[in-house]
């Protein structure tokens, strides 16, 4: 069934490139409306046959509004949407993440299969396999939930609450097909299937991915701990509020201050130890995966 879509899809194809060259001949438009008709017929025996396997249907178009992307973009981008779904997989199955990593098998797992090729148009239909029990939902069920949720986002708000749920990784990860998409001028056209039930679906052109992005490279997880270490103030600057501190046996930190330093505390030579009451802060944006740490400095005193 597979190879005779690719066949008919193939011929439409054909066919297109013949009526452009003779748009007037009437024998080549029957041809290609009996095609069409056929190839209706062949796409529904696939969603059915599909079902019947446990595969789950992925229909994802991509148009152009802005730009001349090549090939290799239009790959690039499709390969973000696997790597996305993969992620957030990984993410509703492991927990939580904050590097958009995932295991061989968590991509074996969520790996897309090639159906065919729409005729015509830079559209494809990929296949998924999706274990489930009746009704019960699957990981992967809830994975293609939440990005379809996410595309319709607006704030940083609501994406915080994505967050929380599955990391700064697999956010990473939407960042990442989302920019793309918006330095290409590209939109997608994307509907999931089971059988002939539609789960989900979504047209996002380029200026909503345009808008995700921008929105998503101003929202970052943050994370503050307190702790106290011990060692040699090395150097302080009064006017910008920095200072340089030495742990023992631990790579020097730098950071800022308020009011914990003053002209008593002797940085001319490292041999005074002090005790120092710190707060890190832990910032992870959407857009970068490298983790940004500041240190603020609470109170310090002699040892």
């Amino acid at each position: 069934l597979q190879k005779v879509l690719q066949h008919t899809t193939g011929e439409i194809s054909s066919l297109d490139k013949a009526i452009s060259s003779d748009p007037s001949s009437y024998a080549l438009m029957a041809m290609r409306d009996s095609l069409e008709k056929r190839l209706h017929n062949l796409e529904e025996d696939f969603l059915i046959e599909s079902h019947k396997m446990g595969l789950d249907i992925c229909s994802y178009r991509m148009f152009v509004e802005n730009g001349n992307p090549n090939v290799h973009s239009f790959a690039s981008t499709l390969d973000q949407f696997q790597k996305l779904v993969t992620s957030f997989f990984s993410a509703i199955k492991n927990g939580p993440k904050r590097r958009s990593t995932f295991s061989a098998e968590d991509a074996n797992l969520t790996e897309f299969n090639l159906g065919y090729v729409y005729p015509g148009s830079v559209g494809f239909v990929l296949t998924i396999n999706n274990e489930r029990l009746l009704t019960i939902e699957s990981e992967l069920d809830e994975s293609i939930d939440l990005i379809f949720q996410m595309v319709e986002l607006s704030s940083s708000e609501q994406i915080k609450l994505f967050l929380e749920k599955l990391g700064a990784g697999p956010v990473h990860a939407f960042y990442n097909w989302v920019n793309s998409n918006a330095k290409l001028g590209l939109g997608a056209d994307i509907d999931w299937r089971r059988g002939e039930l539609v789960r989900s679906k979504a047209l996002i052109q380029s200026y909503k991915f345009e808008e995700l992005s921008r929105v998503l490279d101003s929202t970052g997880d943050e994370k503050t701990s307190d702790f106290e270490i011990i060692g040699f103030l090395t150097a302080v600057n009064m006017r910008s509020k920095s200072f340089t501190i030495e742990p023992e046996n631990a790579e020097r930190i730098h950071g800022n201050f308020k009011d914990a330093i003053d002209e008593s505390h002797d940085v001319t030579l490292p041999t005074k130890r002090y005790k120092a009451y710190l707060t890190k802060t832990s910032i992870t944006k959407c857009s970068k995966e490298e983790e940004e740490e500041a240190y603020f400095l609470n109170k310090i005193e002699p040892v």
